[in-house]
């Protein structure tokens, strides 16, 4: 499970993260005490959310050259960590009112499913990355309030 992989991925230190409960059916085949090493390892290196989503490979790779631009799939990535990124969000589908009508907004916009899975990987990192640097767990009905405040900020401008 979840706790064993960070037990046996981490040395015991004083910043190591307090596990409350499972999320969403991630166990110990997507979560291995190797992608917790490497995770854990790298995270002074990260100065912003965008940083983890390239390494995880959750966002797509963007070449430009004068007016010329070309989106297209990020192959040089974390793998096990972008196929973790990507169960996580399919599990949340059936779990998460937000996920589902953010996926379901990106399938309206003619993206494969997959490409649909991955944004809402990108999605949860950024949330995950928030909850690493404020040092607090996770809570549904606190994400969706967040997303209320800046619809109606949004709105405003």
């Amino acid at each position: 499970n979840v706790v064993a992989a960070l037990a046996q991925g981490l040395s015991p230190r004083a910043n190591s993260p307090r596990v409350v409960g499972g999320r969403y059916g991630l166990g110990s085949k997507e979560f291995t005490p190797g992608m917790v090493k490497a995770t854990f390892d790298n995270l002074a290196r990260w100065d912003s959310f965008r940083h983890v989503q390239g390494y995880a490979g959750s966002v797509p790779e963007t070449e430009r050259s004068g007016k010329h631009l070309v989106v297209k799939f990020r192959f040089a990535c974390n793998t096990p960590l972008r196929d973790a990124l990507h169960q996580l969000a399919f599990l949340s589908l059936s779990h998460s009112v937000w996920a589902r009508a953010y996926y379901d907004g990106y399938r309206a916009r003619n993206h494969t499913h997959h490409e649909a899975l991955r944004a809402l990987g990108a999605k949860w990192l950024k949330i995950i990355f928030v909850m690493w640097k404020c040092h607090v767990p996770y809570s549904e009905t606190h994400h969706l309030a967040t997303m209320a405040r800046q619809q109606l900020r949004q709105r405003a401008a």
